[in-house]
């Protein structure tokens, strides 16, 4: 798959998930207001690689990074809720 279908299927799934809550990749400008949570996610590919021996595909593997970003004072159960549940993806 390549990278912009893959950041475009994350993208799809991470809004799903995270349905309530404001979503925003990373390097795009965004002024949070005050006492939201908000979440901001980016695709960190790591390396890209043969399949299998003699295939004529390739495969890429990477990480999603997610900061979970909550109101002053709220503590970090609801940052841990919202993580177990993007951790499911």
């Amino acid at each position: 798959m390549r990278y912009d279908l893959a950041r475009q299927a994350l993208a799809t799934a991470i809004g799903a998930t995270a349905a309530g809550f404001t979503v925003v990749p990373e390097n795009h400008k965004f002024d949070p207001p005050p006492g939201v949570t908000w979440i901001r996610w980016s695709l960190r590919p790591v390396t890209a690689k043969m399949a299998d021996i003699g295939a004529k595909m390739e495969r890429n593997d990477g990480l999603i990074w997610f900061q979970i970003f909550v109101p002053e004072g709220n503590g970090t159960v609801d940052a841990m809720k919202i993580s177990d549940a993007l951790g499911a993806l």
